[in-house]
């Protein structure tokens, strides 16, 4: 009887292990699922959050020339996102700047141009 009791306890605990180990790897794979963004920021927006808004493959000049629905619809049609990023960056950056943005792509939220958080942001200067 004491084995067999000694035998199920150090079952529970390898099994607690299994466990606990399998959560952590699930949290280190969401952090491993970050890409990475360029472009230039055609808009900016306070809602809830700070948000930009990013899309590749355009001139800093096309900007100026197109209203901000414009620029929304040019963005989805270019693989253009909006990124949250946090109010201090928000006040340094401005529109016309080339970022480079590191996002997790699991973190989607479902709209035309996507939404991401960003991760990281930098400016890029030429």
């Amino acid at each position: 009887m004491y084995l067999r009791k000694r035998f199920l306890l150090i079952m529970l605990l390898i099994l607690v292990m299994l466990i606990s180990v399998a959560c952590s790897s699930e949290s280190n794979q969401d952090n491993m699922n970050l890409e990475e963004a360029q472009g230039i920021i055609v808009d900016k927006r306070e809602t809830e959050t700070h948000q930009i808004l990013v899309t590749p493959n355009i001139k800093k000049e096309t900007i100026g020339e197109k209203s901000d629905d414009e620029l929304t619809r040019m963005a989805s049609r270019n693989d253009g996102a909006w990124y949250s990023i946090d109010s201090s960056t928000y006040a340094s950056i401005t529109k016309g700047d080339q970022v480079s943005i590191q996002f997790n792509s699991n973190g989607v939220l479902e709209s035309k141009p996507p939404q991401f958080v960003a991760e990281d942001i930098k400016v890029i200067t030429d």
